[in-house]
């Protein structure tokens, strides 16, 4: 399931359902079955048609729901419908044999858009969870007033709380047609743990790799390229529409920095260029890769890495009385993640007000692990509270030595404010700081903790409390070095040079 946060409770890494292989049913199978006939096989009990929680959903989020009610209510009769047509077992060798660069890029930006079930075998038979696969959810219909759930092979389940916590989906690549290349060998999307491994295996059999997109997941990976590269004579090239990487969330001269460190260890960048389609050589090896302004690009491999993260709401379209966000396209619910009549939603589905920074729909794995938890503990309990947790995310770039944290709005569009802790013998030091992201009220609405995860509980303070502080107030709480030792650097915008 998730082993990074929520932690809370071994036996809800499984599901209930004796032979789990039973529920991993090919193409072939599932044509001969009815999708009655796959509900609940897995089980001793009676097929039924109501349970008290509903969840809609197989990924982080929906799992950390299930801790979330079993911590109120360890009997509780839940029913999961998977979002895929078969489960997903996670694949503890595989992950195993992953490379620590690959694994911390999908536990980050990939995990909790997969539907998996953890298989351990001390949890096996403990969860009262039974599980239904669904082939798609947009043919579900939900009828918000008589609390049930229409299924895509006419059956109806009812129930006394529902949670949506559909996984999301990677957003396509500009004008590229992801599903295209799926089956193409030598084009990776970089959307399942499998993906993450043949990319891993292939660094050893192919000369260079081109990965596309400036973002966070395109980055850490061509970076963990370049390290593969040191070491077996890989090259790598880092294509991005943007003038640097990280672009669209550092302020320049960070992210020229940045272009600077990973030049520095191997990676060829090609700043400023869309790719608008890539096409096997008629010898079948390479690639050819066009670019928006007529060049082309030769490659042998080609890795598209989006950091972005669609919602899927499909269920909210057809379901009358559910309102979609028409600013971000999550479900909009209340600060106790309730949309209405005891319908939740949670993870990158949501579209919820946020203590600190308004309403926002957030697509990490701590977002999707902590609000799926807290949905859980609200839908179970009498007395439901408000959501403040305040969401984050990490990168760790090994090959430059930089780990970051981000929280709230991380937009080079905004100003912005960095805290660099000088050294002696370098005063324009950017190795370690702090930048802060300011709306035109001067608000706090986003901060990046650069190499300085201790400072990240700080950093929340501030912006969960002192939303306007001043320069001063801001670094004498932030407590990142001694007052003489930093240097703070000023964007008024993206693109405009620091002013100090």
């Amino acid at each position: 399931m998730f082993r990074q946060a929520a932690n809370v409770g071994k036996a809800t890494a499984a599901v209930a359902f004796g032979a789990l292989n039973e529920c991993a049913l090919s193409s072939g199978e599932e044509d001969k079955n009815s999708r009655a006939s796959l509900a609940r096989r897995n089980t001793a009990r009676p097929q039924k048609n109501f349970h008290e929680f509903v969840i809609v959903g197989g990924g982080s989020t929906a799992h950390a729901a299930i801790e979330g009610i079993m911590m109120t209510n360890p009997k509780a009769d839940i029913l999961m419908l998977s979002e895929d047509s078969k489960v997903h077992h996670i694949d503890a060798e595989l992950e195993a044999n992953l490379s620590s660069d690959f694994l911390d890029a999908y536990n980050e930006w990939r995990r909790h858009l997969n539907p998996s079930l953890d298989t351990e075998p001390d949890a096996v038979g403990s969860v009262p969870l039974t599980l239904l696969l669904q082939r798609t959810q947009d043919k579900l219909h939900l009828d918000v007033e008589g609390k049930s759930l229409l299924l895509d092979d006419g059956t109806s389940v009812s129930y006394n709380k529902c949670l949506i916590a559909s996984c999301g989906t990677p957003k396509e690549f500009y004008v590229l047609d992801e599903t295209s290349f799926e089956a193409a060998g030598s084009v990776l999307t970089m959307n399942t743990l499998k993906d993450f491994a043949r990319l891993d295996e292939l660094c050893s059999s192919v000369q260079n790799v081109t990965v596309v997109g400036g973002g966070f997941l395109g980055t850490e990976l061509a970076v963990a390229l370049a390290r593969r590269g040191a070491r077996s004579g890989l090259k790598v090239a880092h294509m991005y529409v943007e003038d640097g990487p990280l672009a669209r969330h550092l302020p320049r001269y960070l992210s020229k920095h940045v272009q600077k460190l990973i030049t520095a260890i191997g990676v060829e960048t090609v700043a400023q260029q869309l790719c608008t389609d890539i096409k096997k050589q008629a010898d079948g090896e390479r690639l050819r890769m066009t670019l928006a302004d007529d060049w082309e690009w030769m490659t042998d491999t080609a890795v598209l890495a989006s950091t972005h993260v669609d919602p899927k709401n499909g269920i909210a379209e057809d379901s009358p009385g559910l309102e979609l966000d028409p600013s971000s396209g999550g479900i909009v619910v209340n600060s106790q993640l309730e949309a209405l009549n005891g319908v939740y939603a949670a993870g990158a589905t949501a579209s919820y007000p946020d203590m600190a920074l308004g309403r926002r729909r957030g697509c990490s794995y701590d977002h999707a692990v902590m609000s799926g938890l807290h949905a859980g503990k609200n839908m179970a309990s009498d007395t439901p509270v408000l959501y403040r947790h305040l969401p984050m995310f990490h990168s760790h770039l090994r090959g430059i030595k930089v780990v970051c944290d981000g929280i709230g709005r991380v937009d080079a569009s905004l100003r912005t404010v960095g805290f660099w802790a000088k050294k002696p013998d370098s005063p324009q030091s950017i190795e370690r700081g702090v930048i802060f992201y300011k709306n035109t009220q001067n608000k706090i609405v986003g901060a990046l903790c650069w190499n300085a995860s201790d400072t990240l509980e700080r950093v929340r303070d501030i912006m969960q409390h002192k939303h306007t502080a001043d320069q001063d107030a801001l670094q004498e709480y932030l407590s990142l070095a001694p007052e003489s030792w930093v240097t703070v650097v000023e964007t008024k915008r993206a693109g405009n040079n620091p002013q100090d």
